[in-house]
């Protein structure tokens, strides 16, 4: 004996409710609930579509039909709403045909104007790679981020802004990496303001550079031209300048106010001398004017008088200068130990292939104005090209004019643009 427990099966038609002629006054938070219906009552204003659900609600297979007008003079007809002001019509659970074997989910509407309340969310489809397309202008009044660093912010026209700011902090070590990552070249019409280093990839050349201010200078500069004075024919007392090196391109020279030659007279003036002396002397003063440690070098400190200073000493490799050195307007080491100054007028580097190397790391403290004036056309063209790698920049960039990538704007391709008229009405129509 099995037994059976067979399952009830109700075959008939959905039920359905109608009524005429109602009257909705001050219907609140459910249907007939007179304790939060009347306005001094309501602690918020119910929505449209809360004011519909209150008054009828289709559950278990059931379909209610009705007329009726609200406290507002709104008069409804089923799903049809008709405002009694401006007489507008709204409809509310439109019924959506389907196909056997389509997707009944999958909407489309055309919307005039679209007011989203809390987010708007777009899933690109199943594989999540159906794109978003806006044809007009679109204006964001908060941030706009990535949530993935993996993916990609792309764009096929220029991007311009005021005040435009990177807020990732993160340092620039290669051409792959850093706050922002150039694959291509950049123009950029005015200054930069770099608040760390210029790495260059050991093989890039700084081009079209007018002059370049720097506190200090790392290299043999052998590549460098008019970094000194200019030769000329001597005439008066001119100052004595040495060098520690001995071969190969010489970088540091020193002088001493008291180690003169005067030109008119071809005379060499020191204040003393240490050592023996070959050769005619017309006029010499005893060794005893010379004093000192060891390694210092003679210099005459008063007529036919010779001496020596701590400040100025050659050990028969290196000479050294304990203050600093001075060739026409250019100081060595006047300011601090390792700068590079004028007295007067600018400090200028130049070339005569138009070409100046800086084989290691520049730091600029002060400004880097590019004089040129040539606007940039192109990523190949302007006062400032960078040929080869990317820019790595830890501050601000400030641009005058467009930052241009790729191609122009598409919307020049666009016509008819009209805008989205009442996309309210469209969105309330959505289950």
């Amino acid at each position: 004996i099995r037994k059976v427990k067979p399952l009830p099966i109700e075959l008939r038609r959905p039920s359905i409710v109608r009524a005429s002629g109602h009257t909705f006054e001050y219907v609140g938070f459910g249907p007939g609930n007179y304790s939060t219906a009347l306005p001094q009552l309501q602690n918020r204003t119910l929505s449209e579509r809360e004011e519909f659900l209150n008054q009828a609600q289709e559950t278990s297979c059931g379909n209610v039909v009705y007329t009726g007008m609200n406290d507002k003079g709104d008069f409804y007809i089923g799903n049809t709403k008709i405002e009694s002001a401006s007489g507008q019509q709204k409809t509310f659970d439109i019924p959506v045909p389907t196909v056997t074997g389509e997707d009944p989910n999958r909407l489309s509407i055309v919307a005039d104007e679209v007011v989203v309340k809390e987010r708007l969310l777009v899933e690109g489809g199943a594989s999540k790679q159906i794109l978003s397309q806006f044809d007009g202008p679109v204006t964001f009044n908060s941030d706009v981020r990535l949530s993935d660093d993996t993916k990609q912010f792309t764009t096929e026209a220029k991007i311009s802004g005021q005040d435009a700011k990177f807020r990732n902090t993160t340092d620039s070590t290669a051409i792959t990496n850093g706050a922002v990552v150039i694959d291509g070249g950049l123009g950029i019409a005015k200054s930069i303001v770099i608040g760390g280093n210029i790495t260059g990839d050991g093989s890039t050349n700084i081009l079209g550079i007018s002059s370049v201010t720097a506190s200090t200078f790392f290299g043999d500069g052998a590549g460098l031209t008019n970094t000194g004075s200019t030769l000329a024919a001597a005439s008066g007392i001119q100052r004595v300048v040495v060098t520690s090196l001995t071969s190969g391109q010489m970088t540091t020279t020193a002088t001493d106010g008291d180690l003169t030659f005067n030109a008119t007279t071809n005379t060499l003036n020191c204040t003393t001398f240490s050592g023996a002396l070959s050769g005619n002397s017309t006029t010499s003063t005893t060794a005893t004017n010379v004093v000192g440690t060891s390694d210092r070098v003679l210099f005459n400190n008063n007529t036919n008088t010779t001496t020596t200073s701590a400040a100025l000493t050659f050990n028969g490799t290196q000479l050294n200068v304990t203050n600093n050195v001075r060739a026409n307007n250019i100081t060595l080491g006047l300011t601090a130990g390792t700068t590079i100054n004028t007295t007067t007028g600018d400090l200028v580097l130049d070339s005569s292939n138009n070409k100046v190397h800086i084989t290691a790391n520049a730091e600029i403290d002060g400004s880097l104005t590019v004089d040129s004036g040539t606007n940039s056309t192109s990523k190949d063209t302007g006062a400032l090209v960078i040929t080869a790698g990317g820019l790595g920049v830890e501050g601000n960039i400030h641009a005058g004019g467009d930052l241009v990538a790729f191609s122009s704007s598409d919307i020049n391709l666009k016509k008819d643009i009209t805008p989205i008229d009442n996309a309210l009405d469209m969105i309330n129509r959505i289950s």
